[in-house]
């Protein structure tokens, strides 16, 4: 008996700070005001004081889990700063606004791609030059266009990538506005040239920055996570609208910003609610219908079978091999470019960066005009292997070879 007493008399003073640190925590107000909830330090007043080793009576309180969250009604009218409520308004607001602005950048550049490539030759060139020059008015739009690139960065600053982009909503949780228009000027001039980046990329920036935008300067939001959410509903935005698929492109926006998934997760629910805001305002802006892309076969793809996994998976294994390939040359281009001092910390030879840069698209388009632009519109042509002379956007189609895909 002497010897369970020991144990007991041990056990409980062993365990006599579990309880008490557990009494303090649960233990409500005392009559000064000092605080109980979360202080390991506090007590709660007792009429009488016990000893320490006796045992605890139990107490209906402290089987009770105290309610801490508010319910969405009293979210909402209070507009709490990072509740549902609060979110969803922030989303609608952020998708409005990506949605019009990616309706006026897209009306701006395809007016001028369609003024630049397929009514002004037809005013200054058709019939008055001789047909065998026609092919050169692609270096001379293509050279134009690179050094109004050029003139953007040196007058206006470096616009920015998609690189610079993560890292802005990593460490700050925003872009600045002062990106917005280098990106507009520098991205338009390029894609009107003929050059490989699409509208997506500069939009996520632009888009981006609105998002962070709206929530520091219009709604004072001053929490990094919260602006962080906000600037990522904005990237969202942009990648669904002209995705024109609200989930995919959500989540691309999410994946983007690290290389092993979606990051930052928890503000999956209100990106995609900004997508689908900012689509249904882009679409209906722009009188795009929202339906796939391409159309390619006119048997749609019912089933499949477990060999096409394998097939599938052999493709996948191609493509990172490309993409292995493409970033090891990116790599050594940059090198080239760093020998000759044309790395972007020079914005004042920017001019001959972008001039280089358009030898390379310019010459491939000449030869092969299915390179040129963004491949979206050429895509269809490639895919199908029908005539050159489908291709949407350059002039002349035929380039300088008349190459054909057979």
């Amino acid at each position: 008996e002497s010897h369970q007493s020991i144990a007991v008399l041990f056990f409980r003073l062993l365990s006599q700070p579990v309880s008490a640190t557990k009494e303090a925590i649960m233990a409500p107000k005392t009559q000064d005001g000092a605080a109980a909830y979360g202080s390991l330090g506090a007590t709660a007043a007792t009429p009488t004081e016990e000893s320490p080793l006796a045992p605890k009576k139990a107490s209906p309180s402290s089987d009770v889990l105290i309610k801490t969250q508010s319910s969405f009604w009293e979210d909402a009218k209070e507009f709490r700063e990072g509740s549902i409520p609060h979110s969803m308004v922030l989303a609608l607001v952020i998708g409005i606004v990506c949605g019009v602005a990616a309706w006026i950048y897209y009306s701006i550049l395809f007016w001028v791609l369609e003024y630049v490539w397929h009514e002004l030759p037809q005013k200054i060139i058709v019939g008055v030059w001789p047909e065998w020059a026609y092919v050169y008015w692609i270096p001379i739009v293509g050279f134009t266009m690179a050094i109004g690139v050029g003139l953007t960065v040196v007058y206006m600053g470096e616009p920015g990538d998609l690189p610079y982009t993560i890292k802005c909503v990593h460490e700050s949780a925003y872009i600045a506005m002062d990106h917005v228009m280098p990106m507009v000027c520098a991205s338009q001039f390029s894609i009107v040239g003929g050059g490989s980046l699409g509208p997506e990329a500069p939009l996520v920036a632009i888009c981006a920055a609105l998002g962070g935008y709206i929530s520091r300067v219009v709604f004072k939001q001053t929490q990094r996570n919260l602006i962080r959410k906000h600037t990522l509903m904005g990237m969202a935005s942009a990648l669904a609208a002209f995705f024109g698929c609200p989930l995919g492109g959500s989540l691309f926006a999410l994946e983007v910003n690290s290389r092993f998934g979606v990051e930052y997760f928890e503000h999956t629910i209100e990106a995609i609610f900004a997508g689908e805001v900012c689509l249904i305002v882009f679409r209906g802006l722009a009188r795009l219908p929202i339906e796939p892309i391409w159309e390619i076969v006119p048997d749609k793809l019912t089933g499949s079978d477990p060999l096409s996994c394998v097939y599938g998976l052999i493709v996948g294994l191609l493509g990172a091999l490309v993409a292995y390939g493409f970033a090891k040359m990116h790599q050594r281009v940059m090198a080239f470019f760093a020998m000759f001092d044309l790395t972007p910390a020079r914005s004042d030879l920017a001019i001959r960066r972008a001039l280089l840069g358009a030898v390379v698209v310019v010459g491939l388009g000449m030869i092969v005009p299915h390179t040129m632009f963004w491949g979206e519109f050429e895509f269809d042509t490639i895919s199908t292997l029908t005539p050159a002379s489908t291709l949407e956007h350059i002039w002349p189609t035929a380039g300088l070879f008349g190459f054909e895909l057979s």
